[in-house]
């Protein structure tokens, strides 16, 4: 196994035993961005030498953590103090702020290197769109808006990344590059230093190569401090399968996947029926949607005013 194919738990594992150094590990992610990075365009800055200061000490260091010494991407609309937060918009071509958003910050005293920002659509909303592919597919969209943050991971570029979600922004990407990703529970992850949209639905998104990789973060967010549910036995579980009024637009594969789910699961024993909504939810979707976008008018407001 080359040592950019190795996750950030098995990375990890590796530093605690001294058997690998940050420099070597952050080394290698940075050769397969060399040379993923011309197809792929994941990355909307990079900075090597810094990313290699980094790393190196980190390894003269004491072991602050579990993520000491791993490289993390940031998606391009959470700030940090040391490399430039463009939100892929002219408006911020040269802007580089002086202090790192929370949840960098957090990393970043647990010992991560900040190894990059990743491309982002325009303010993570709308406007100008990233120039991302789909590294299991060139042809093929990586999803958004946190569209480098999820290809990165998926091209071996680096093992964690972060990104936002205000409707479907991690979750999305990550479906659609192959990668693990995480949601926290709105206001888990501190969003101060994050570009706003709706302050009401805005998180902080966790990108990685496993489940074991997502852990790491979340312990360095602390949101895996509450005792964990017990167990549910399958055999005897009711669970309702909601179709919804959108069903019909769904495609044949993902029809024929959910579809799939409920028949293991009554092949496990659970008691699988159909779950149907009442007719107020047909406009779930418009409400989402009027919450998010009233949310970008008074965030916007300030760049509104700039650009007209």
């Amino acid at each position: 196994m080359k040592l950019w194919q190795l996750s950030a738990s098995q990375a990890s594992q590796a530093m605690a035993q001294g058997t690998l150094t940050s420099a070597q590990y952050t080394g290698a992610c940075l050769e397969r961005i060399a040379e993923r990075e011309p197809l792929v365009r994941a990355w909307a800055h990079v900075d090597p030498e810094l990313a290699m200061a980094q790393a190196r000490r980190r390894d003269q260091e004491p072991r602050r953590s579990a993520i000491h010494g791993i490289p993390i991407g940031f998606k391009d609309v959470i700030r940090t103090r040391d490399l430039p937060t463009r939100h892929n918009s002219p408006i911020y071509a040269n802007h580089r702020p002086n202090e790192d958003a929370s949840c960098v910050a957090t990393l970043r005293a647990l010992g991560a290197v900040i190894l990059g920002k990743t491309e982002t659509l325009e303010f993570a909303c709308g406007g100008n769109f990233p120039p991302t592919r789909n590294p299991l597919d060139l042809e093929r969209t990586p999803g958004g808006s946190s569209s480098g943050s999820g290809a990165a991971v998926a091209a071996g570029m680096v093992p964690l990344t972060l990104g936002t979600q205000t409707g479907g922004s991690t979750i999305r990407p990550a479906s659609f590059c192959g990668v693990y990703a995480m949601k926290p529970t709105l206001g888990r992850i501190a969003t101060e230093g994050v570009k706003a949209y709706s302050v009401h639905l805005d998180t902080v998104g966790l990108f990685g190569r496993s489940v074991a990789d997502l852990r790491l973060l979340a312990n360095a967010y602390r949101i895996t401090e509450q005792p964990e549910a017990p167990a549910v036995a399958i055999g005897g579980l009711r669970i309702g399968l909601c179709r919804t009024h959108l069903w019909p637009e769904a495609d044949a594969d993902a029809q024929a996947a959910l579809e799939g789910a409920a028949r293991l699961l009554r092949t496990a024993g659970a008691m699988v029926s159909d779950f149907y909504l009442s007719a107020g939810f047909d406009h779930i979707n418009r409400f989402q949607d009027e919450i998010m976008q009233d949310g970008g008018r008074s965030a916007f407001l300030p760049e509104y005013y700039q650009s007209a």
